[in-house]
């Protein structure tokens, strides 16, 4: 059994709307020294498999075909071994 953790982010290219959304709720409050601020998304992901390899081809089709837009998004992943 692996845990898997995943974080996902929009490029760096593109527009963020939600982040920019908090940024500005930030400094409202207050806080002007933070600079910028990017929304992301974060998955753990528990997976039954015998080898760390077959478990990241796993999460590497998931996050490829179903967790993201690989047009406009980019992601990570930590593989741990739960045994």
């Amino acid at each position: 059994m692996f845990l898997v953790k995943v974080q996902v982010k929009l490029k760096s290219t593109v527009n963020d709307p939600e982040g920019q959304t908090i940024l500005e709720a930030l400094h409202r409050l207050d806080h002007k020294q933070i600079d910028s601020l990017r929304s992301g998304k974060y998955f753990e992901i528990n997976i039954n498999g015998d080898e760390e390899k077959e478990v990241a081809k796993i999460v590497e089709n998931i996050c490829d075909n179903v967790i993201t837009n690989p047009i406009i998004e980019t992601y990570s992943y930590e593989i741990i071994s739960k045994t």
